[in-house]
């Protein structure tokens, strides 16, 4: 599972920078569908940092007999993964970006959606927040 989690952890601190689009997670064909909803990036990067250790998972669970190698790897797999995959993850996503980077969307509880990181058209500045620093959000009827 350190595969997976290490996957999870680059996407959204390093590869999304914490920006998501909401609204796009529960839309078919949008950025997060990826090729036929299946991340490829993901995917290779998992596949990678898991296999070394299934042989040795073969033998833990009283399959057949595989070198010392293979056992050591399985033994370390969680720390082997973690860092494989997520390192992989990382360097897909440098050589082919995924599409939507950059973009936060969020909605507000009048049901406007709030946009950071893409051009405004509608400017609204809050109330200041102690330190001379007005907050602006752009606002786009969804």
């Amino acid at each position: 599972m350190s595969p997976a989690g290490a996957i999870l952890i680059v996407d959204f601190w390093l590869v999304r920078k914490t920006k998501w689009n909401i609204p796009e997670l529960y839309t078919p064909g949008g950025i997060y569908w990826f090729t036929g909803g299946i991340n490829w990036r993901a995917m290779l990067a998992y596949i990678l940092g898991m296999w070394p250790a299934l042989p040795g998972f073969v033998n833990a669970v009283g399959g057949m007999e595989v070198a010392v190698t293979w056992r050591r790897f399985y033994q370390i797999s969680y720390f082997f993964g973690f860092a494989v995959s997520g390192g992989l993850y990382w360097l897909f996503n440098k050589l082919s970006p995924p599409p939507g980077t950059g973009v936060q969307v969020n909605f507000d509880v009048d049901g406007t959606a709030i946009v950071e990181g893409v051009e405004t058209t509608k400017e609204k500045t809050d109330t200041e927040d102690g330190k001379g620093m007005a907050h602006v959000k752009t606002e786009v009827e969804v």
